[in-house]
């Protein structure tokens, strides 16, 4: 999830899980670094889409924010050649010190905790990222970075509400499509039931159920997948479910419209197997082609060294 867009929605409700109580940028930070030390040139999407967050929905702790983007900044510009020791040290002081001043937290041993709690999630994402580099497996690769970052915007996304509806789920809703068509099966099906069970026993947003629904819909290919969720909510306001308020089965439609425009901007082309299938066909071509130049060098050879002998013959005959 690497890309502009991705880039925005997570920066735009990462921010605002700082209106948790005693987290701070606890979530935030590890974030951001993560994703500005990869490539510098994404802080010029997180520091627009953040500040606007911020200032749309929790503009009093705006100040905070713009502290926190500047450290970041600066920190960027001045050491270039950064190791992963001192990453890991400046986002315990960042995470420390956001939570000492901003939150008015006296309690050390609790904001070391949420600190190092920063520090583990940057050094886990730099952890799956070189697995994604060296030897992606089921265990440790990129997808589980999107996973925490995708769980971390819903619970931002907790502070919004517009007329009732809570934007929270259908935060969920988009990054559970994202997952399933992005042929990641058992992270889909981890996020929308981990995303359900904490909206639902947490916020008790009895909407959040329709989160596994859209998961499992997202897995079928092509067209399949919006039309079976759309024929699904339709039946829903048909048959007005009081679990699933009209309202949020409409949203949801208007959502997987909305998907089919921009996924092709969001999600990745490359599919494994046709990544495989295209190495070995070029690996196969390679090998017939080298051995047909050894078979042409043979011949050659051979035909070389019969010219050659048939004339020492003659010439031995006189």
């Amino acid at each position: 999830m690497n890309k502009y867009l991705n880039i925005i929605i997570i920066s735009f409700f990462s921010v605002l899980s700082y209106a948790m109580k005693n987290i701070g940028f606890v979530f935030f930070v590890p974030i951001i670094c993560f994703l500005t030390f990869s490539n510098p040139k994404n802080i010029l999407l997180i520091i627009p889409s953040s500040i606007l967050a911020m200032i749309w929905f929790d503009y009093t702790h705006l100040v905070d924010l713009l502290i926190v983007l500047g450290i970041v900044t600066v920190y960027l510009l001045l050491y270039k050649n950064k190791n992963y020791i001192m990453n890991l040290i400046f986002i315990f002081l960042v995470s420390f010190g956001s939570l000492t001043l901003f939150n008015r937290n006296n309690d050390i041993v609790l904001n070391i905790l949420f600190s190092l709690i920063s520090v583990a999630l940057y050094g886990y994402f730099c952890y799956n990222m070189e697995g994604a580099l060296n030897n992606q497996n089921k265990s440790r690769n990129f997808t589980y970075n999107e996973l925490i970052m995708a769980t971390v915007c819903v619970i931002g996304a907790t502070v919004i509400k517009f007329s009732n509806v809570n934007v929270c789920i259908f935060v969920a809703l988009f990054f559970s499509m994202y997952f399933s068509k992005n042929q990641y099966a058992i992270h889909s099906v981890c996020f929308s039931l981990t995303s359900m069970f904490f909206l639902r026993f947490v916020y008790q947003y009895e909407e959040s159920l329709l989160i596994p629904f859209v998961s499992a819909f997202y897995m079928f290919p092509s067209i399949y997948a919006p039309i079976s969720l759309i024929c699904f909510c339709m039946l829903g306001v048909l048959s007005k479910m009081p679990i699933f308020p009209a309202s949020t089965l409409y949203i949801t439609i208007g959502l997987s419209v909305l998907f089919e425009f921009i996924k092709g901007i969001i999600i990745s082309k490359n599919d494994p197997d046709r990544i495989v299938r295209g190495v070995y066909h070029q690996a196969m071509e390679n090998l017939n082609s080298e051995i047909i130049a050894f078979a042409s060098f043979l011949d050659l050879f051979a035909k070389k060294f019969s010219i050659s002998k048939e004339y020492s013959q003659k010439l031995s005959e006189g």
